[in-house]
């Protein structure tokens, strides 16, 4: 199971298999959910360089809500 996929679930036993660490994948937030998922124990598998890669990068949003006006308006046209 993905990670994206286990959001919400939980599982006793956690395998995080870490992808290279230049990967876009790689985040400080993903390695987090995945860490959590697990109750008892959490085992990862990957090279040192890429778990502190992981713990040194943010993810970076594009939602857009940072260039959203304060006043709240969005320029958008009021419908008829």
């Amino acid at each position: 199971m993905t990670i994206h996929k286990s959001r919400g679930s939980r599982a006793d036993v956690v395998t995080v298999l870490l992808p290279d660490e230049e990967s876009r994948l790689l985040t400080r937030e993903l390695f987090y959910t995945a860490v959590t998922r697990a109750r008892t124990k959490v085992r990862v598998i990957g090279p040192e360089s890429a778990l502190r890669a992981a713990i040194g990068r943010r993810a970076q949003r594009a939602s857009g809500l940072r260039a959203r006006p304060a006043d709240g308006n969005t320029g958008a046209t009021p419908p008829d």
